[in-house]
């Protein structure tokens, strides 16, 4: 059996933001850059940690660390995550940690219903975690790009009309 090609497994990245265990699916990631000068743009949202110009393209990077736990964090040696365009977004996640590549199969992986997480209209990390995994005695919150991605534009989009 090709374990690349199982589509009974999945592979992951891990990474930590906050000293939490974080991952996020490998198909999602087009690359992984060490940290290069991030742009501020004024008057964005607080996790919006700027731009940056890579070979030409524009890609906004977002801090999962302000994002998730409203915080800043070392930029001096943070990494950033490029991700796979979706639909015209060029968007990176900036982080503190990469730690691993694992594969695991979904049977181990558990999917959070998306009501389970609805508290009072309001955003928190828990809307980005699409569900969890454990790999020998840690656990993994699996990130949801694509619920941030939707969040954090409509977030935008709502700021600049003000």
């Amino acid at each position: 059996m090709d374990f690349l090609n199982d589509l009974n497994i999945k592979h992951f990245l891990s990474f930590k933001i906050n000293n939490f265990d974080y991952c996020i699916e490998i198909v999602e990631i087009k690359e992984i850059i060490e940290h290069i000068p991030i742009t501020k743009v004024y008057h964005s949202l607080d996790y919006i940690s700027g731009i940056i110009n890579l070979r030409g393209q524009i890609y906004s990077i977002i801090s999962l660390n302000s994002l998730f736990y409203q915080s800043i964090c070392n930029k001096s040696n943070n990494k950033i995550i490029i991700l796979k365009d979706t639909i015209g977004n060029l968007v990176g996640f900036e982080i503190e940690d990469l730690n691993d590549i694992f594969s695991i199969n979904i049977e181990n992986i558990e999917i959070y219903n998306e009501s389970d997480f609805i508290e009072n209209n309001t955003i928190n990390r828990k809307d980005f975690i699409t569900g969890v995994c454990k790999i020998d005695s840690k656990i993994y919150s699996i990130v949801n790009s694509h619920k941030i991605f939707e969040i954090t534009l409509s977030n935008s989009k709502a700021n600049n009309k003000k």
